[in-house]
């Protein structure tokens, strides 16, 4: 395999490369064919290795059990380990965008409660926002959330939520009321041991990112402690938004990563694929190709650093964010496309080479939270303001 030319923008990303690379080597590797393959299950030995590793609440607080490092640090380790199976940075980065609802939204009581199990992986998140009739329009929310009491009473169906079938708390958007009375979108954090009426159904047939799981759920009269409410009645959205500004950055940095593993499968083919009395290296198609895929790989790893840099120095991230995952995920999708057609048959099947499940992979990227379309509405909107 030829070597990675990775240039680093904070001198911070290099020991994280160094060992998210040993990591994926030793624990991803071997196993990412086998769960594409294999039926769904959720990777419950992996996801409690990546625990011991230290990379859940990689950037929280030491105080709840976290490892207190900076988002350009982590959108690295998401970067390295989706190199090895995209499916792998993904379902680390649902963990942590449940981890991280908690701690930006939580009182102290709530995050002393769930944090540190959940940091342990002990405890699996999840976040659920889509429903079948609403994802990003949540104003169309159908799920209820009706307080009674000291508790609260769920009602409504959720659908494609991530790690949905193994997560022990799952951070849930829905219509909140009380006394009667409309109070707009709230968050609940929903523990799901011994919960009643709770429905789970994995989803069988994904394209890709089979190596993580994705699952409908079903409430219907759940009983959840009033207390778990997030962020109070009413700020719904505003939990829901900020929570997936974040995680976007994740997201483009699971696309950076897929996008360097079809960089390296297209160069090393065409360097010992031989045609027309050489390597295809030599012929100038393929070389336009190679040329186009590493130039926005790079522009999509620059955009997804500088919304990370942004994050660390406590400035407005929303914009770059979006661009990020906006720019990277096509990005992903451009060179996974790029690398089969120089794989030529060797890329469309997956018995000489991954290509092909790079090419499945990549496909949800530029759906799943929030999909191009809505990253261009934010960015317009953004600029035009």
């Amino acid at each position: 395999m030829s070597e990675r030319r990775v240039y680093n923008l904070s001198p911070l990303q290099e020991d994280v490369r160094r060992i998210a690379r040993d990591f994926g080597e030793r624990e991803i590797q071997p196993l990412a064919e086998k769960q594409d393959r294999g039926s769904p299950r959720f990777p419950a030995g992996l996801y409690g290795k990546m625990a011991r590793a230290g990379f859940l609440g990689y950037t929280e607080q030491s105080l709840y059990g976290g490892g207190g490092k900076s988002w350009i640090e982590y959108a690295t380790l998401i970067e390295e380990l989706s190199f090895f199976d995209a499916s792998a940075g993904f379902t680390l980065s649902i963990g942590n965008l449940a981890i991280g609802a908690l701690t930006m939204f939580g009182t102290d009581e709530q995050k002393h409660r769930f944090v540190p199990g959940m940091i342990q992986g002990e405890r699996i998140g999840a976040f659920a926002l889509t429903e079948p009739g609403a994802g990003s329009d949540v104003s169309n929310l159908s799920t209820t959330i009706q307080k009674q009491g000291d508790m609260c009473l769920v009602d409504g169906q959720k659908r494609f939520i991530s790690s949905g079938d193994a997560a022990h708390i799952i951070i849930l958007v829905g219509k909140y009321s009380e006394d009667e009375q409309d109070r707009g979108p709230a968050v609940l954090a929903v523990e799901t041991e011994g919960l009643q009426g709770l429905t789970r159904r994995v989803l069988k047939h994904k394209m890709g990112l089979r190596g993580s799981t994705t699952a409908d759920l079903t409430f219907r009269g759940c009983r959840v402690p009033a207390e778990n409410l997030l962020g109070g009645p009413g700020q719904g959205f505003r939990v829901a938004m900020k929570s997936l500004d974040c995680s976007r950055v994740a997201i483009a940095a699971q696309a950076v990563g897929l996008g360097q593993a079809c960089l390296q499968r297209a160069v090393d083919y065409a360097k010992q694929r031989e045609a027309f009395g050489g390597p295809i290296a030599n012929l100038q198609a393929v070389q336009f190709m190679i040329a186009d895929m590493s130039t926005r790989l790079e522009a999509s790893r620059m955009l997804t650093c500088k919304a990370a840099l942004l994050m660390d120095e406590g400035k407005d991230f929303t914009l770059e964010s979006a661009q990020a995952k906006l720019y990277a995920s096509e990005m992903a999708n451009f060179t996974a496309d790029r690398a089969v057609q120089i794989l030529g048959g060797s890329g469309y099947t997956g018995d000489f080479s991954d290509v092909e499940k790079l090419y499945r992979d990549a496909r949800v990227i530029p759906i799943y939270e929030g999909t191009s379309e809505i990253q261009r509405m934010i960015v317009a909107r953004k600029l035009l303001k």
